[in-house]
C-alpha cells in the first residue's frame, strides 16, 4: 500500500502467529498447515522487506539444530542457520577453498547484521546484495532441502531461478554441502562497492 507518500505501509498486515518450532518436523508440520500462508525465518532481516501481504505466520527455524559446521568425507557442510560472523569465525570454514566463503562472509552488510544473517537465508531471500550465491557457484555447492522427501539440488540449478520458486511452499533448506577443493588451488572473493557494506 501507499499512503501519504509512504511505500511499504501494511506490509505483514494479516501476520497472526509466529511460531519456534523445536526440530525441523515440527517446522515442516506448520508449512503443511493449508489453513494459513506460512513464511520461514531465522536471521529476519529480510522480513521488512517482504511483498507478500498475504503472511498470517512466521515460523523461526532458529532453535531446529541447523546451525553448525561440520566436516564430512570430502565435503564440509554448513547448517542453513549458521550465521555470517560463525562462517568468519570457523577454522573449517576458513581452510576450505583458500577461504573464499570465509572471506565473502565477512563482506556481507555489516558488522551488527552478520550476527544474524544466515547462510540459509542469504541464498533463498536471493537479493541484489546477497553474496554467498557467487561463492556457491564457484564451489559447486549442494543444497540440501527438506520437504516430504529430501533432496539435494547443485548451486547451478539452485540458482537458475528465483530459489522462492523453486521451493515448495512446505520445504525448507536444511544445509549446503561444499566439495574439498585440491590442496594446491586457489581462490578469491573480490567485492567492489562505493563504501564498505555497500551492494556490489
Amino acid at each position: 500500500n501507499t499512503e501519504n507518500g509512504r511505500k511499504g505501509d501494511g506490509k505483514l498486515k494479516s501476520l497472526r502467529a509466529f511460531y519456534y518450532p523445536e526440530n525441523l518436523e515440527e517446522a515442516l508440520e506448520i508449512l503443511r498447515d493449508d489453513s494459513m500462508k506460512s513464511k520461514v525465518i531465522a536471521g529476519g532481516t529480510s522480513v521488512s522487506l517482504t511483498k507478500d501481504l498475504e503472511v498470517e505466520a512466521m515460523v523461526d527455524i532458529t532453535r531446529t539444530g541447523l546451525s553448525y559446521i561440520k566436516e564430512e568425507p570430502g565435503y564440509v557442510v554448513v547448517g542453513a542457520t549458521t550465521t555470517m560472523r560463525e562462517l568468519m569465525r570457523s577454522d573449517v570454514i576458513r581452510n576450505l577453498a583458500d577461504g573464499i566463503l570465509a572471506r565473502a562472509a565477512t563482506l556481507v552488510a555489516s558488522q551488527p547484521l552478520r550476527n544474524v544473517i544466515t547462510i540459509g537465508g542469504n541464498i533463498v531471500q536471493l537479493r541484489v546484495w546477497s553474496d554467498l550465491p557467487t561463492v556457491l557457484l564457484a564451489l559447486d555447492a549442494q543444497v540440501k532441502v527438506m520437504g516430504y522427501e529430501e533432496r539435494t539440488i547443485p548451486a547451478e540449478d539452485f540458482f537458475k531461478s528465483h530459489p522462492m520458486e523453486l521451493l515448495a511452499k512446505d520445504e525448507i533448506v536444511t544445509e549446503i554441502g561444499f566439495p574439498r577443493t585440491q590442496e594446491k588451488s586457489g581462490a578469491e572473493f573480490i567485492k567492489l562497492g562505493k563504501t564498505t557494506g555497500d551492494y556490489a
